[in-house]
């Protein structure tokens, strides 16, 4: 069974993100190991970031294109001057974006330069990252 990560492994997208301390880049464990978690749900982070952006899931489906689109709106999200960002221990950056003014937005962690992490998140948990 092909999960999709095969293909993204050699595709563009992968470069943006970090690895973990287990060595595991994060975009493929962050994507395409919460699309096919144990209880084999959709997982309900990426349903959740999509309706939060107002995003097509099938934008974010479960292929290398569905990888590279959920990559470049984490990267768009991060350049866009409406973000707020903090810096955060061990050299962390946390972003938060959320559309009209909403409180319940999106998180996106960032540390060395790469994408670490792109969840569902509130503005009060955003501000008590540290």
């Amino acid at each position: 069974m092909n999960y999709g990560w095969q293909s993204a492994v050699a595709g563009p997208a992968v470069r943006f993100w970090g690895r973990g301390a287990n060595g595991i880049n994060q975009g493929i464990r962050h994507y395409y190991q919460y699309w096919h978690n144990l209880n084999g749900k959709r997982a309900s982070h990426i349903v959740e970031v999509a309706n939060r952006l107002k995003i097509p899931l099938s934008e974010f489906s479960n292929s290398a294109t569905g990888f590279y689109n959920y990559t470049m709106t984490a990267v768009r999200t991060v350049l866009n001057p409406q973000t707020i960002s903090r810096t955060l221990s061990g050299g962390r950056t946390a972003f938060f974006w959320a559309r009209d003014g909403v409180d319940k937005g999106i998180v996106i962690f960032y540390q060395n330069g790469k994408l670490q992490s792109m969840f569902a998140a509130s503005r009060e948990y955003f501000m008590g990252l540290q």
